[in-house]
This record gives structure tokens, sequence and C-alpha cells, in this order.
């Protein structure tokens, strides 16, 4: 009597467990979309829809993979169906959960579907709607509103850099009194809002801030010329405080050294009020430092051009003074008388050669016997 062959009982086994596999996945997958398609699409978790949608993908896979095409049973290629239907979706899915889209984006939306879609989105209305099929639209959509926050990041960027600024003030020689410290931390973001206010200014994807950056890139302009306008006075402030604050400077220069302790009072009050709030957007005040400074760079400039006439007829009365420059000049008429009863000036015979040009060399305290010993405040 003949035995009927049977197979081995590893592969009975294995064929087993492949089965089991595929009815668990499509029961498991059920479950799932039945889940996902009762929530609204704003509240899943695309990424993770996506993930397990990926884990059902290897399944299938594996499963048709494991057995000869013409073995593939109905419930596998129902599985490998109902999968690949949501791998449609996700496009839409991620387009239409981008946490950069606007209202200005969904109109856009509403605009290329020919109607507005449900506020409480599901998977059921994008079936029924058929969104797959305008998957490259809303990606693009999608696409442009993410670009669209990247610009407007980058314009809190500088707000909340400029909102952190401040104006570093440090002693001055005289008790009480300050100066600026360094700035070039300021110079380096000056540019770098400078380059990405005109990225902004010229991208199509800031459009929608344009009104934003335009009011930035005024407020970047008022930052600059103030920080400017500080420095340029401080120069020539701290260029003549030495000079016209000294007694010899009072009577010699009675009325420049007046001007100049009114100018001297507005720069301790400007640099004080800096020392106390150094936020350079609370200083500003739409310009109006800037004015205030400008107009006080003006009297300085002023005293400077009063004194040039002066300090001019000087030099031609004594030429040795011919190659000092003004500051030093102002610096030697103003000295006084030490305990010696000497007075400094620049020896004749101090004058280098360097380079083939003449300067003044180094400073020598001698008795003075040409006409700068007589010198009276009447003679300049």
């Amino acid at each position: 009597m003949e035995v009927c062959p049977f197979k081995e009982l590893k592969e009975v086994e294995e064929e087993i467990c492949l089965k089991m596999m595929l009815w668990r996945s499509l029961s498991e997958w059920e479950e799932l979309t039945h889940r996902w398609y009762q929530s609204e699409v704003s509240e899943l978790d695309v990424r993770k829809v996506r993930q397990v949608t990926g884990e059902y993908r290897g399944r299938v896979n594996h499963l048709m993979g494991a057995s000869e095409e013409d073995q593939h049973s109905d419930v596998l290629f129902h599985l490998d169906s109902l999968v690949s239907l949501l791998e449609e979706k996700l496009p839409v899915l991620e387009a239409l959960t981008d946490s950069a889209l606007r209202p200005r984006h969904w109109q856009e939306i509403d605009a290329s579907m020919s109607s507005s879609l449900p506020r409480a989105l599901t998977l059921a209305h994008i079936d029924q709607l058929a969104l797959h099929q305008h998957a490259h639209t809303l990606q693009q959509v999608a696409h442009t509103a993410q670009l669209q926050r990247e610009m407007e990041n980058r314009l809190k960027q500088i707000e909340a850099r400029w909102e952190e600024a401040t104006i570093p003030i440090k002693d001055y020689t005289r008790k009480d009194m300050y100066v600026l410290g360094d700035l070039s931390h300021l110079d380096t973001l000056l540019l770098d809002t400078d380059l990405t206010l005109h990225l902004l200014l010229h991208s199509q994807h800031g459009l929608h801030i344009k009104t934003d950056t335009i009011k930035w890139k005024n407020t970047h302009t008022i930052i600059k010329h103030t920080l400017a306008s500080l420095r340029e006075v401080e120069e020539e402030w701290v260029a003549l405080d030495p000079v016209l604050t000294t007694c010899v400077a009072q009577e010699t220069f009675t009325l420049q050294a007046i001007t100049f302790v009114t100018t001297s009072i507005f720069w301790t009050h400007i640099i004080t009020k800096i020392k106390d709030e150094p936020h350079i957007l609370r200083q500003i005040r739409g310009g109006l430092l800037r004015e205030e400074l400008v107009q006080a760079l003006s009297q300085i400039e002023g005293l400077r051009s009063c004194l040039a006439p002066l300090l001019a007829l000087r030099r031609q009365t004594c030429p040795r003074l011919f190659l000092l420059p003004d500051t030093d000049l102002l610096h030697l008429l103003t000295r006084g008388e030490d305990t010696g009863g000497q007075k400094w000036c620049p020896h004749p015979w101090t004058l280098e050669v360097r380079n083939g040009v003449l300067i003044p060399g180094h400073w020598r305290s001698e008795m003075v016997s040409s006409s700068l010993d007589t010198m009276k405040p009447t003679d300049i």
C-alpha cells in the first residue's frame, strides 16, 4: 500500500506562521486605520502614521516574497491595497498638517481646490474630495509656507538680537566721567542685520513681511547713524577736553572754553544715561538721540573753526610750531608753568626725517627764550 507524501513539518510550520502574520497584520491595520479615520487630520501625528505605514509595508513585502506569486492569497492582495491607499495620502497629510501653514495658505488651498475644505478635515474627507490627486499643489503651498516662516524667523532673530544689544561704557580719565567702550560687536551686528534685511527685501518669500522689514531697515539706519555720531562726538570731545578745561585755556580761549563746558555737560548727560540704560533700542528714541548728537558735533566743530585762525596766526609768529597738529598745538599753548618755572615746547632740533618726510620728534623740557615765553592771552 502506497503512503501519500507529506510536507516536512518545518515547512508547514513556516506557512502557518506566515498566515498568522497576514491575518494579524490585516486585523491590526483595519483597527489602526479605523481610529485614524475617526480623528481630525489636525490631531494626527503624521510622523507616527508614516512610521507605522512603513512598518506594515515591510510586512506586506515580506509576505509577498515568502511565497510564489501564483500562491499569493486574496487576503494578502487586499492588505497590500489598503496599505497602498494610505501611502497615497501621506504627502497630502504632511502638507495639510505643516505647522508653517497660515490662514492665507488655507485660502490659497481653497482657491486651488475650487471649494473650501471642511474645518474638521478627516481622512474620509480626503477620500471624498480625492485630495491625493492634488498632492503636488498642496506640497507646493506647504513648501512656500516653510520658506515664508524661515523669513519670519530671520526677522525675529534680528529683533531678539537688537533687544539684547547694549552700548558698552568705560571710565574716563576724570572721575565720574565715562566714554564709549569697544563697539566692535555692534559693528558686526550691524553688518549681519544689513545682509539679512537685504535678503528679506529681495526675496519673494518675504513679501508678506515687507512692511515690518522696511521698519527694521529704518531702525537699522538710525542705529548705524547714531553709533557713528556717538563716535564722532566722543572723538572730538576727548581731543579738546584735556586742553580746553585747564585754567590757562579758560584765560586764553575764554569764549571757546565756556562753549565747551556746555558741550561737556551734554556729553556727560548722554553718556551717563547710556551707562544707566545701555540697551541701544531704548536710547535711540526714533532718531532723537542722533539729532542731539549732530547738534553737539556742530558746536564742537564750530569751536575748532574758531580756533583754527588763531592757531594759524600763532604758527606764523612762531614757525617752529608749523608742523604741529592743531590738538598738539592747543595742548602746548594751554600748558601752565611747573614748579621750576619751565614750559613745554618742541625743541627746534627735535624734528626728524623718516622715509623722506619731516615730522616732529620727541618732546623736551627747556627754558624757552623765544617769543612763546612772553605770549599773552591777548596775543592769540
